[in-house]
């Protein structure tokens, strides 16, 4: 899981090395804003946002069209950030 704008992501030219650019319109925006991502061996395959609560936190991850995710992966990568 990668916080928004990481320099895995922000920091290439060409960022189709760690992601479809299919999918670019899904994990930015057109004025510049980098979503939080979720990454698995070495490609982004989805985004996620965190929901802070009074003695939690909700993590929600969208995995990108065409990506299945490991909900066992997903949680235990949100533990750690949690």
């Amino acid at each position: 899981m990668l916080a928004g704008f990481d320099e895995y992501f922000l920091g290439y030219k060409d960022r189709s090395i760690v992601a479809d650019m299919e999918h670019f319109g899904k994990l930015f925006t057109s004025n510049g804003i980098f979503f939080p991502l979720v990454m698995i061996d070495g490609r982004i395959v989805g985004t996620w946002k965190r929901a802070i609560k009074k003695n939690t936190m909700d993590i929600v991850v969208t995995g990108l069209p065409g990506v299945k995710l490991s909900k066992d992966v997903v949680q235990e990568q949100a533990q750690r950030y949690a």
